[in-house]
């Protein structure tokens, strides 16, 4: 039996990737809305979920623009349709908002941590933050439904405050992502806070398509799995949460 040329195996290899490019240059880019902050989403397009997105999608042949808008307008702009999409959210979604569909791959597992600088406090349950002074940001409704019972819970509007009342010794737990707080230390040179492990809770979080993009559900998540399974996924994380560019 003949071998193929080396270099004729390699194009066969390439072509479908090169047809994916190609067909994706000649498409209008798909436009998607975040209210994602760093690491998840940076105005740079480099975070997390930015970047997983973006590989997804080249991978069935689509280019994507990103837009970065408030929590309520960026879910607004792709349930009205004006927009083709919107990341990260739980599932669910669709029971409020019918004409967007959940892509079936989760983005990532999201993490609602407790953070101390005080290295004897130990929490695994939302029960033993009833002995301790805790603060966290406004809104976040999951805080807001389980930490009832502490000796003072206090709320404040943004991370920056949420750290430094923590740092100034205001407060022995602040609550918040573990991402989005190990990324907000990292970038503002923090000492002396540690997460606390286990998470007191978890949420699985996605990409929604408006309903004209139907066709796209499957292949996606299919690419997002791909990207999971090869390792890159994880090679984002890691460079999302080391780099400080925004």
């Amino acid at each position: 039996m003949r071998r193929l040329p080396l270099l004729f195996i390699f194009f066969l290899l390439m072509f479908p990737i090169s047809v994916a490019s190609l067909r994706a240059e000649s498409l209008p880019p798909l436009i998607l809305s975040t209210a994602d902050t760093p690491p998840f989403s940076k105005t740079n397009d480099t975070g997390y979920y930015d970047l997983i997105i973006r590989e997804a999608f080249t991978r069935i042949g689509r280019r994507v623009t990103i837009l970065h808008l408030p929590s309520d307008r960026s879910l607004a702009e792709a349930a009205s349709g004006n927009i083709d999409g919107e990341y990260a959210r739980t599932d669910g979604m669709e029971k409020f908002h019918p004409h967007l569909i959940l892509v079936p791959e989760k983005l990532s597992d999201f993490n609602f941590s407790a953070f101390t600088c005080d290295s004897s406090i130990s929490i695994a349950s939302w029960d033993d933050l009833a002995a301790y002074h805790v603060i966290f940001i406004n809104g976040w409704k999951i805080f807001e439904e389980h930490v009832t019972d502490a000796k003072s819970i206090v709320t404040t509007s943004n991370e920056t405050s949420l750290f430094s009342m923590l740092v100034a010794g205001r407060a022995d737990i602040i609550l918040y992502n573990d991402k989005r707080g190990e990324y907000y230390l990292r970038t503002h040179d923090i000492k002396g806070v540690r997460i606390l492990s286990p998470p007191l809770a978890q949420r699985e979080m996605y990409l929604y398509l408006h309903d004209r993009h139907a066709s796209l559900v499957e292949p996606l998540a299919e690419a997002l799995a791909a990207i999971k399974e090869e390792g890159l996924a994880e090679h984002y994380v890691h460079a999302a949460v080391e780099s400080q560019n925004e």
